[in-house]
């Protein structure tokens, strides 16, 4: 009896071992639904980051990465990614979490899925989701805003006063607005004759409902040394997701300050 009820006892603790240690990618999530039927699919490998990481760094940062870049993705799992049909065909070494439930820690595999990877190097993160069409980021779209209050009608700044409002959109590859992308406002390529230099509010914004965001540039205190008395500042202004990529196509603004 006492036999019986170890081997019993046995056959328990492999069962929970092995649910524990299962392989998420067999985990259903839910994708929408169809005349009020749930409609499911697995999660799997969509991409990678542009956005890189030490082995290490906390699940959840990369989760985010992930979700700012592929939307209605998270940080893959090991098995997430050798279980994936087609395989991934990967450029570098990759970062992946172990095992949500049993160990949750960041690590890594190489593009030929060894589990030996370069000590210390900097990885982008692998990404799974539900691969649903229609919610993969294709394209930011960045355009001045001239209809609201306050801003400026044009790219040109006739006043260091002068506010330069912006609309950016995250689209996918059928033109429709993806909500929930954490979007970077950004200057670059400041030249002519002086430097224009501000302030975006905000300088980080996470899309809404119809996949956009709203930004106010003004220029900072810099602004009459550096552009004022007939001074020629020009720069770009640009939108990106987290870690640079995805770039929308630039805003070029210049001042014509008396």
């Amino acid at each position: 009896m006492r036999r019986i009820a170890v081997c019993a006892l046995a056959v328990v603790c492999v069962c929970l071992v092995l649910a524990l240690g299962g392989p998420s990618a067999q985990r259903i999530v839910s994708a929408g639904a169809i005349g009020g039927m749930s409609v499911t699919t697995t999660a799997g490998f969509v991409g990678v980051t542009t956005e890189t990481f030490q082995t290490g760094v906390g699940a959840l940062v990369a989760s985010r990465a992930c979700y700012a870049e592929h939307p209605y993705t998270r940080l893959c799992e090991r098995a997430e990614v050798f279980r994936s049909i087609p395989p991934p065909a990967l450029e570098t070494d990759i970062l992946i979490a172990e095992n949500y439930e049993v160990s949750p820690r960041t690590t890594c595999i190489t593009s030929e899925g060894d589990l030996k990877c370069k000590p210390g190097a900097l990885l982008p993160a692998a990404c799974c989701g539900t691969s649903i069409p229609g919610q993969h980021l294709s394209q930011l779209i960045l355009n001045l805003d001239t209809t609201t209050p306050g801003c400026s009608q044009d790219s040109v700044l006739t006043s260091c006063s002068q506010t330069i409002c912006l609309d950016a959109q995250a689209v996918d590859s059928d033109g429709n607005g993806i909500p929930g992308v954490v979007l970077i406002f950004d200057l670059q390529n400041n030249e002519a004759e002086g430097m224009l230099n501000g302030v975006f509010n905000p300088s980080q914004a996470t899309t809404d409902s119809s996949g956009k965001v709203f930004a106010r540039f003004s220029p900072d205190s810099t602004c009459p040394a550096q552009c004022g008395g007939g001074k020629v500042c020009e720069a770009d202004m640009i939108v990106t997701i987290l870690g640079g990529g995805f770039p929308s196509v630039p805003v070029h603004v210049a001042t014509s300050i008396p």
